[in-house]
């Protein structure tokens, strides 16, 4: 695994693109296969059902983008991609469990300032079609809350990881020296698109608590991993070009910002005490082939990440290689990732 980080300064007038850039690349040994993992065993709700459709799209996902308080980079947030569990396979609680390295930023940061949001998509799942991932009918959910470190001696920790491991199980082999630990996410708020209209009205308690849903099972075969699905590719992009040697670490940053077309936005919420909220936009930095390294969004004033981003400024963008179909077997936390941290 090579980490690197690189800063750099863009000059622009322009609306929604990073002026200031500094990001985290991180690159995976891996490569090579197009075979990608989701989850899908329980079929999607109807999205009138508010609460069981969020129980459903976090049930149904194993990897998000977890942004935290960044204080050496004057607070802006910091988004990451990380895998989680909500339980076991078809027995989801809703609140989400990690297995972090204090290695890593994340696991810094959360340490020294608990307030964190958790971003995940549908466009994973399979079940959006061929609409993009921006769409509102292709839909989205960020948790907002305090992300806490678990007791290592405690019940609870044993059953987080009980749950982690049983939908990750290279998670079991990962380096003891790493200093990995069980984090839980404490949420307080809940952000979920899932149909025109803006965020849907929904309170923690409703989402804990959505009453008796067991929708019918699509698909089955759980093996203490995540259910292949074949490849994590759509019908509409062809296979990702030319992937660099990862030791060529600045060819493979813009390889994996050109062949990718959306991310996490994460900005700072004031109407949430300052924490960081996530946001699921589509990108382009170029035409393809051509890509300039600096993304560009089209995104509306109606949503609260557009308002957030141009009151607080600081904002990071997170994409992850996973969707690509190139990070073969692994899991989607070692995958290559990349955060480009600034201003919109």
């Amino acid at each position: 695994m090579l980490r690197e980080e690189i800063c750099f300064l863009m000059t622009s007038n322009q609306k929604y693109v990073f002026s200031l850039l500094c990001f985290v690349l991180i690159i995976s040994g891996s490569g090579g296969s197009v075979h990608g993992r989701r989850l899908l065993s329980q079929a999607r709700p109807d999205p009138n059902n508010i609460a069981p459709f969020a129980r459903w799209l976090v049930s149904q996902n194993s990897w998000g983008v977890l942004s935290t308080i960044a204080d050496d980079l004057g607070g802006a947030p910091f988004g990451n991609v990380v895998s989680f569990s909500d339980g076991l396979p078809e027995q989801g609680i809703g609140v989400p469990y990690f297995y972090l390295t204090t290695l890593d930023p994340t696991a810094q940061y959360a340490l020294k300032d608990h307030r964190s949001s958790f971003t995940i998509s549908e466009y994973p799942v399979g079940t959006c079609g061929k609409t993009d991932p921006e769409n509102p009918t292709c839909s989205k959910i960020t948790l907002t809350g305090k992300l806490n470190e678990l007791d290592a001696k405690s019940n609870e920790a044993a059953t987080a990881k009980n749950y982690l491991f049983a939908k990750h199980a290279e998670m079991k082999d990962w380096p003891k020296d790493h200093n990995f630990r069980v984090f839980k996410l404490d949420i307080e708020e809940i952000f979920l698109i899932n149909y025109f209209g803006g965020p849907k009205p929904l309170t923690v308690d409703q989402y804990l608590h959505p009453g008796k849903f067991i929708p019918p099972l699509v698909a089955a075969g759980y093996h203490g991993t995540l259910l292949r699905t074949g490849s994590a590719h759509d019908d509409r992009r062809s296979l990702p070009h030319n992937r660099p040697n990862r030791s060529n670490a600045r060819a493979f940053a813009r390889w994996l910002v050109a062949e990718s077309n959306w991310g996490v936005l994460s900005t700072v919420a004031d109407e949430l005490g300052g924490a960081p909220l996530g946001d699921v936009v589509l990108y382009s930095d170029g035409q393809p082939y051509h890509g300039t390294g600096i993304p560009y969004f089209y995104l509306t004033s109606v949503d609260p990440i557009v308002r957030y981003a141009l009151e607080a400024h600081r904002s990071s963008f997170t994409i992850s290689e996973y969707p690509l179909g190139t990070c073969g077997s692994i899991d989607p936390e070692t995958c290559s990732k990349i955060t480009l941290s600034g201003r919109v």
